[in-house]
């Protein structure tokens, strides 16, 4: 019984990593068809490719009523981050000239919110209202990495908004740009739907993981 306890973990937690990494690509496909900035494709894509199977696996943990399983991720993977990507990064090549902005802002919010953290398990609880206000302190530090301009950005960079006005005032186009349009559309709703599987195999998957 054990061995295919072990069995549907290491397959079902493969799944999980391999749809979550499909999720991504096809965000980024979907990202780039829309002209979308690096920036922010790095900014979004990073956050959330790395965290993905730990949000999902947690609201799954959350669901089963398995706050062990969600606290030890949580604490797990960042400790992770820190004593294992960060070191081995640092044992390959030293990490010279850390920016000393990164270090007195980036640095000192790890710190603040860490001690946040402890500050709101310190009770053993972590309620919705605490959940709410973890979830306003990412979107304000969202916010000021990108500098409050991603709705500019996301506005410039989506350039069928463009293309509506200008077909207004120019009614023929070469056939070229036609059939790029309609590629364009077609591989998005090809995407959309690989997004809307790999979401599905997430959620099976992390059901039986849990």
């Amino acid at each position: 019984m054990m061995i295919a306890d072990l069995l549907v973990f290491f397959i079902t937690l493969a799944i999980l990593i391999k749809s979550s990494d499909y999720f991504i690509d096809y965000v980024k496909k979907i990202a780039e068809i829309l002209n979308i900035s690096d920036f922010i494709i790095g900014f979004t894509l990073v956050a959330v490719g790395t965290s993905l199977p730990e949000l999902v696996s947690s609201i799954g943990a959350s669901y089963y009523k398995s706050s062990g399983l969600i606290m030890g991720n949580i604490v797990g993977s960042n400790i992770a981050n820190i004593g294992i990507i960060l070191a081995v990064a640092a044992l390959i090549s030293i990490i010279p000239n850390i920016k000393k902005r990164i270090f007195n802002k980036e640095g000192l919010l790890l710190v603040g919110v860490s001690a946040l953290f402890l500050l709101l398990a310190s009770d053993r609880n972590i309620s919705r209202t605490e959940g709410i206000v973890l979830i306003i302190i990412f979107i304000i530090y969202s916010a000021y990495i990108l500098e409050l301009s991603l709705f500019k950005k996301l506005y410039s960079a989506i350039p069928f908004m463009l293309d509506i006005v200008k077909n207004t005032k120019q009614k023929q186009k070469s056939k070229k740009s036609i059939t790029l349009n309609k590629e364009n559309v077609m591989n998005l709703i090809k995407y959309a739907f690989m997004i809307i599987v790999s979401c599905a195999a997430m959620v099976f998957s992390v059901e039986y993981l849990i």
